[in-house]
């Protein structure tokens, strides 16, 4: 009897914005186009590829359709920004406040030792906000460049239409 298993269409992968690097491991945010002999083309997440043909197997075939459609393997496309809070993977109530009571504590140490610091934080924050205000003024200019474009084109269009308008129609 024939595997059930065909071929691996495609891949999918989105990036993960936010990362909490203290919660263990998971298999990538992944969707696979998989083809089956007899049950047709079916979506699966890498778990669910991963039951289907094994660990290794999974992995090897993925970056084979990765390499082919030149875009990164789902383990390799990382995530945007990580944090590290233990207490949001902490099955235990009592142990989960605990962390997170240490964590306010160190919280607080650390901005009362860094007052000085937290004004080059302040002044970057001010820079980005001043560089988001430019890109937002420049938009608006090339919005408002636009829409005098169409209105031309559309007074030039309304004067084109004229002369075929009045014309008597052909017989």
């Amino acid at each position: 009897m024939s595997q059930p298993f065909k071929e691996l269409l495609w891949v999918t992968n989105s990036q993960i914005q936010l990362k909490n690097v203290a919660a263990n491991k998971k298999d990538p945010p992944t969707d696979c186009c998989v083809e089956f002999h007899k049950k047709g083309i079916h979506m699966l997440t890498v778990t669910s590829l991963n039951k289907v043909l094994g660990p290794a197997s999974a992995r090897a075939k993925i970056e084979r359709v990765c390499e082919r459609d030149g875009i990164p393997t789902p383990w390799k496309a990382g995530w945007v920004s990580h944090y590290s809070d233990p207490s949001k993977v902490e099955k235990d109530p009592a142990r989960r406040r605990a962390l997170k009571d240490a964590q306010a504590d160190d919280l607080a140490g650390v901005s009362s030792s860094n007052a000085h610091s937290s004004g080059s934080i302040g002044d970057i924050r001010d820079q980005q906000i001043q560089d988001l205000e430019s890109k937002v003024l420049d938009l608006t200019k090339t919005v408002s460049s636009l829409n005098k474009t169409v209105s031309v084109l559309a007074d030039m269009f309304k004067e084109f239409m004229k002369p075929s308008v009045s014309a008597p129609a052909p017989k």
